[in-house]
């Protein structure tokens, strides 16, 4: 099933508060990144009472909605998304040269919404918008073109993690 799968309030807003606090705490992943991520990847240590929701209780609800059973998540981690950033052209997860086989399913949460620009694009889905706070989306990313617009205002901040469905 190739659709997208959107629960708003999937985090509650003081649930979004902790982790933007735990993020603003966080340095910069900068060692493993291209140039373009520099100063945008933050790998965080996610709160007790968070850790489910973003792992487990995450991974069941992806795998419900979409009736597929995930090998193991991918690359948790959360992104900053400054002013002028975008991930334009569109791309696929797997790679212009298919070296993230791992990244069949996408899985976002938004933890803010105020900022301008910065929608999700994915066309072949007929989906474009900018979710609310708290709103979890989810499409098969490995092979469905998609983009983020740029941000022209303000700063984006989400999670972010792919699902494998191959060992």
């Amino acid at each position: 099933m190739n659709s997208i799968l959107e629960v708003k309030k999937y985090l509650t807003k003081t649930e979004c508060s902790d982790i933007l606090n735990i993020m603003n705490q966080t340095e910069f992943d900068n060692d493993r990144q291209p140039s373009h991520w520099v100063d945008s990847i933050k790998r965080i240590k996610f709160p007790e009472h968070l850790i489910n929701a973003v792992t487990l209780d995450l991974q069941n609800t992806v795998q419900t909605f979409y009736k597929v059973k995930f090998k193991k998540q991918h690359n948790l981690h959360t992104v900053v998304w400054n002013t002028g950033k975008s991930m334009l052209p569109w791309h696929i997860d797997y790679g212009a040269k298919l070296e993230f086989p791992e990244r069949d399913y996408v899985s976002l949460i938004y933890l803010n919404d105020d900022y301008e620009g910065g929608e999700l694009s994915v066309p072949s889905l007929n989906f474009e918008k900018k979710p609310e706070r708290g709103t979890l989306i989810s499409f098969r990313g490995g092979d469905t073109p998609h983009a983020v617009k740029t941000i022209n205002s303000g700063t984006r901040y989400t999670i972010i993690c792919w699902w494998n469905l191959k060992d």
